[in-house]
């Protein structure tokens, strides 16, 4: 499995456009994304809702985040192991996994240690079992991760991150299409990839904010 880590460490700037679907039990939001991520622990990305209308935007570096609200016109900032996908998804990882995930390369650190893994096939790929109730299905094209199940002891699943629409960009698979599910509460985010750059140089500054001035800064 330290292939699929090697595979994702050839990844080292990601540059997309997506739309992006968050679902749950009362309510949905449609919209789209820019996002543009040097690897491995800086992030920003642009949010825009129904028709374009700007919602805001978060910057995320090694050791900080910086988001801002358009809807409230209020801006946040704070440490970096603040922000996780707990935020909205509940789901126990830090903000290199969460950035790993949101461009479609997650290295769990089951992959990067000797645990042991019930390893079998089926239609969707090889299937790794880890005793702490991780589920994976690993495609060979990267190889990389197509699918990744959290499950409580009875089974059930608490919790999944999957991708499909694999292209190759730069010699490295990239999923078009990434759902994370939460199933207590039910809530879904869906990113679909409209367009995707690996690899390609990003000019300086390689991201923007646009905030007005007089906005009131809020510590997280």
């Amino acid at each position: 499995m330290k292939d699929i880590a090697r595979h994702a460490s050839r990844l080292n700037t990601f540059q997309g456009r997506a739309k992006i679907r968050i679902t749950s039990e009362t309510a949905a939001f449609n919209g789209s994304l820019v996002i543009k991520a040097k690897l491995p622990d800086s992030l920003w990305v642009q949010v825009r809702g129904p028709i374009g209308i700007y919602i805001g935007a978060v910057l995320v570096g090694k050791d900080s985040v910086f988001l801002y609200n358009a809807w409230e016109n209020i801006a946040y900032r704070g440490s970096a192991d603040r922000i996780s996908a707990g935020d909205l998804f509940q789901l126990d990882t830090n903000i290199g996994t969460v950035l790993s995930g949101i461009v479609g390369l997650p290295v769990p650190q089951y992959f990067l240690c000797d645990t042991t893994a019930t390893i079998s096939v089926d239609d969707r790929g090889y299937r790794l079992f880890y005793p702490e109730n991780d589920l994976f299905w690993v495609i060979p094209g990267g190889p990389a991760v197509a699918r990744w199940e959290k499950r409580d002891d009875s089974g059930a699943v608490l919790w999944s991150w999957s991708a499909g629409r694999f292209i190759k960009r730069s010699g490295i698979y990239l999923p078009r299409l990434i759902r994370i599910t939460n199933h207590a509460p039910e809530q879904q985010l869906t990113v679909l990839y409209n367009e995707i750059w690996a690899n390609k140089k990003m000019r300086s500054p390689w991201f923007e904010m646009d905030i007005p001035e007089g906005v009131p800064v809020h510590d997280l």
